[in-house]
C-alpha cells in the first residue's frame, strides 16, 4: 500500500482487510465516518446482514447514510459497536499537527467525541495512527492497539473499556 493507493477509491474488500474486520463478528452497529461519495463498505456490510451506517459530507443522503462531517456531527453517545475511518480522520488530524494548525483543537475534540460515541467494548478502527492523541487516552478507559500494515503505516484499534455513567 503506497500513498497513491490510500488516496484512491477503495474496494470494500480492501477496507475489510485494512480494518481487520469480519462481517460475521464485527460489533454492531457499525458507523463508517467519511464513507465517501460511494459508501461501498457500508453497502457490503448491510448485504452481509450487519447494521451498518455511513456519514460523509459528500455522501448521498439515504436511509442509512447521513450527509455529515465527523468534525461537527453528533453521532450519539455510547451508541456504536464499531466506528471505522479510512484515512480521513487520521490524515486531517496528523496534517493539523504537522502544520501546527489552529484547527487542531477542534479536530481533537471531534476525535474524542467519536470515542464517546462507542458502547462499552466498542472499537474505533482507523489508519494511519494518530500517536499525539492516542497517548492522551487513559489506559483505564481505552485500550490502544497498533498493527503495522506496511512501511510506516499502522492501523489503530481503540477499544472503549468502560461505560460513562
Amino acid at each position: 500500500m503506497n500513498e497513491q493507493v490510500f488516496q484512491s477509491n477503495y474496494t470494500p474488500e480492501f477496507q475489510l482487510q485494512l480494518f481487520g474486520i469480519d462481517p460475521k463478528t464485527v460489533m454492531e452497529p457499525v458507523l463508517d465516518v467519511s464513507c465517501g461519495q460511494d459508501p461501498q463498505l457500508v453497502h457490503l456490510l448491510r448485504m452481509e446482514g450487519v447494521k451498518a451506517y455511513g456519514a460523509d459530507f459528500d455522501a448521498p443522503e439515504g436511509s442509512y447514510i447521513k450527509k455529515a462531517s465527523w468534525t461537527n456531527s453528533n453521532f450519539g453517545q455510547e451508541k456504536w459497536g464499531t466506528i471505522l475511518s479510512n484515512i480521513d480522520v487520521a490524515q486531517t488530524i496528523n496534517t493539523a499537527i504537522k502544520d501546527n494548525s489552529p484547527a487542531l483543537k477542534g479536530l481533537s475534540l471531534a476525535y474524542f467525541n467519536l470515542l464517546g460515541c462507542l458502547k462499552k467494548n466498542g472499537k474505533f478502527i482507523y489508519a494511519p495512527s494518530i500517536p499525539v492523541l492516542e497517548k492522551e487516552l487513559s489506559p483505564e478507559m481505552f485500550k490502544v492497539e497498533h498493527e503495522k500494515l506496511v512501511d510506516n503505516i499502522e492501523r489503530t484499534t481503540i477499544t472503549k473499556l468502560v461505560s460513562i455513567d
